[in-house]
């Protein structure tokens, strides 16, 4: 299960006390990490994209991704499926939720239930109701 990350609840804090502007992205970007995932961002290790077939999964941010929620949790309707591995990925224990597919924000992120040695040749994928996001 994730939760917000610093840089995401700052945003609503400020939005909501305060009347500092917060946008939300279009596009989500799903991404996966080797490291812990601290709340402050750091420790977020993804694997290269040089040559390895890794890239961040881009999910639309909208109603048919994510059904409206009353219960302060929300996850994925739409499976998100990463590119086959053309390198060893190493253990992945996180995944993340970026506002861009490059850098970017760093919006929620959260550990695995179950680590993944990505190998070779592997194709890691969520499937519906896999990525869980709660408000912490």
């Amino acid at each position: 299960m994730a939760g917000f990350n610093d840089y995401l609840e700052n945003a609503i804090l400020n939005q909501i006390l305060g009347g500092v502007q917060y946008t939300a992205p279009s596009t989500l970007y799903i991404g996966l990490s080797t490291g812990t995932i601290l709340d402050n961002a750091s420790g977020c290790v993804e694997p290269s994209t040089v040559n390895t077939g890794y890239n961040r999964v881009a999910i639309s941010n909208d109603s048919t991704s994510f059904a409206t929620t009353s219960t302060g949790t929300k996850s994925n309707l739409k499976s998100v499926t990463f590119p086959q591995s053309l390198t060893d990925w190493g253990i992945v224990t996180d995944f993340a939720i970026f506002d861009e597919n490059t850098n970017g924000n760093l919006l929620m992120s959260g550990k695995l239930l179950h680590s993944k040695t990505v190998e070779v040749s592997d194709i890691l994928s969520f499937g519906i109701g896999q990525l869980i996001v709660t408000l912490d």
